[in-house]
């Protein structure tokens, strides 16, 4: 659903004028809704009971589910006007609600998790599941951005990888295509693991070894040759048509470096 629709804006007393398209609200104003309970007049229930106090014409207009829920086709729960996620992650249900009621991506979860990858490609399959295409749009170009340019570091990768296996299928998956991106960007770091934490990672998704074959034969891989430091243990791509001289990561000399054949 596009932003660009008109708006229809909501006037509350004792309020400033707030502006609610057919998916989330247009800014940040929202979220005074929420931390005050203004006017709330159903709830959604986290783990550990903590209760999240909403407004049923907020979460219709937001998401096919929530609508379903309030509207009829759960009983109680339209009864009680009462929805019941428990069974989900508190961060997950508190970020979908936050993004619904206007608040920017970074900041709909806490710093410690929003510099977690994973949590971003598990943020993206709760929006998949509520079929909350804002808040999945969001979340894909957040990764598709951040999953080649930050840092490569073996625990992100293992969980974000593993995360990725778990939501694979989510929006047509859409997160392979990314995840593929990923995999190419640091495939230095991931030649570089030790056997066992390569197999650990490649058990927890099953994927990676397709991604790494696809990245030597289609991807940016099939126009280069990967090589060997026996001094400081790191590997390197260079062109086809070009012989390393010496290591990028230690500068030894070619007579240290081995070409890897696959």
């Amino acid at each position: 659903m596009s932003h660009e629709r008109p708006s229809k804006k909501v006037k509350l007393s004792g309020t400033q004028s707030l502006e609610l398209y057919s998916d989330r609200w247009h800014n940040n104003s929202g979220q005074s809704l929420i931390s005050t309970d203004l006017c709330s007049d159903c709830k959604i229930i986290a783990s550990d009971d903590i209760i999240l106090k909403t407004h049923k014409v907020i979460l219709i207009k937001a998401c096919p589910y929530f609508e379903k829920v309030l509207c009829g086709n759960f009983k109680e729960e339209a009864e009680d006007k009462t929805i019941d996620l428990r069974e989900d992650e508190t961060s997950l249900v508190v970020a979908l609600v936050k993004y619904i009621y206007g608040c920017q991506y970074n900041e709909i979860l806490q710093p410690e998790e929003h510099a977690k990858l994973d949590v971003h490609v598990h943020l993206y399959g709760y929006a998949d599941k509520f079929d909350y295409a804002p808040l999945r749009k969001a979340a894909f170009d957040y990764l598709s951005v951040k999953c080649v340019s930050l840092p490569f570091n073996a625990e992100m990768a293992s969980a974000y990888l593993t995360a990725v296996n778990e939501n694979c299928l989510a929006g047509g998956g859409a997160m392979l295509t990314v995840a593929e991106q990923f995999v190419s960007r640091n495939i230095e770091g991931l030649s570089g693991l030790k056997a066992d934490v390569f197999t650990e990672i490649s058990r927890d998704c099953p994927q990676l070894g397709r991604m790494v074959l696809t990245h030597f034969t289609t991807g940016r891989g099939k126009d280069t040759t990967r090589w060997n430091c026996k001094s400081c243990k790191n590997f390197f791509e260079v062109t086809k048509s070009a012989s390393p001289r010496n290591c990028p990561h230690c500068v030894v000399g070619a007579h240290a470096l081995s070409e890897v054949k696959f």
